[in-house]
């Protein structure tokens, strides 16, 4: 069982964190961490100070913030894979050109087990995973219970809605003066559509680069809580979010056996190509 989580840590280590490949010197890090915080001080300064003008030039600053930042994390998460690969051909005298080809050939080595077997791997990672959460002890805490306590995944279209809507309300409301939030809904029969659109467009935006950009940040924070847990658990700390990157990875890497037939049909090939 330890054996396990070890193997799963050091996946997400090698394949999932940042820190080994990053260095503090790297101007895309900089460029990220400058960006991100620009956003953090572009949105607490438009949440205290916003008057309601939707003519106020708070929300173009907010959302240029924001995909400012989404910008960063995707430039830094390029400059991460590009490293990675670099890394392990170096080690290992590989010519992968992706970041799965390496996925692929590493876990083939941390399993010993070629890519046909994968996905039988994968069920192996989830039973040993499932039976250890199904009998830890009843108050053991951890990360992904508490953000299920607080946010469930599958209420996420029904809490993007509601977002929606609060925001265009909130906005709409603001839009004209002397209107109260009982006359809502006589306002959007009374607006035009032009300007209900280009409110609901406004939102749309803002909500969903604010959304992207709290999510970066909180996959930050919690790698960050994840360094922390490894130097002082070691390599043999239990985390369930942790486990499920390498589970998800071997379902995705899996390939088929290939058969006898088709091993010779492809050696024939090879050689007619020669010969020609």
């Amino acid at each position: 069982m330890q054996d396990s989580f070890a193997v799963a840590n050091r996946y997400y280590k090698e394949f999932e964190s940042y820190h080994p490949y990053v260095e503090l010197k790297s101007w895309m890090l900089w460029l990220f961490l400058l960006s991100g915080c620009l956003f953090v001080t572009v949105s607490t300064n438009f949440i205290v100070t916003f008057s309601g003008d939707l003519s106020d030039l708070g929300f173009l600053y907010l959302l240029l913030s924001e995909v400012l930042f989404v910008i960063s994390s995707l430039l830094l998460k390029d400059y991460r894979d590009k490293r990675l690969v670099y890394v392990f051909n170096k080690r290992y005298g590989w010519s992968c050109q992706t970041v799965d080809e390496v996925k692929k050939e590493r876990l083939k080595r941390l399993l010993n087990a070629p890519s046909s077997e994968f996905s039988d791997k994968a069920v192996q990672f989830d039973k040993a995973f499932e039976l250890y959460y199904k009998y830890r002890p009843a108050l053991d805490f951890s990360v992904k219970s508490f953000s299920r306590w607080v946010y469930s995944p599958d209420a996420r279209p029904r809490i993007l809605t509601l977002l929606l809507f609060l925001g265009s309300a909130v906005l709409l409301l603001t839009a004209r003066e002397n209107i109260s939030l009982t006359s809502l809904f006589d306002f959007y029969h009374s607006a035009e559509w032009s300007e209900i659109f280009t409110v609901y467009l406004i939102v749309f935006f803002i909500i969903a680069f604010g959304l992207m950009s709290l999510s970066i940040i909180f996959r930050v924070l919690i790698q960050l809580l994840y360094l922390w847990s490894w130097r002082t658990s070691g390599s043999s700390y239990i985390n369930e979010n942790i486990s499920g990157y390498i589970v998800r990875a071997l379902l995705e890497l899996h390939e088929p056996p290939v058969s006898r037939q088709q091993t010779v049909l492809t050696k024939l090939r090879r050689r007619g190509s020669k010969n020609g």
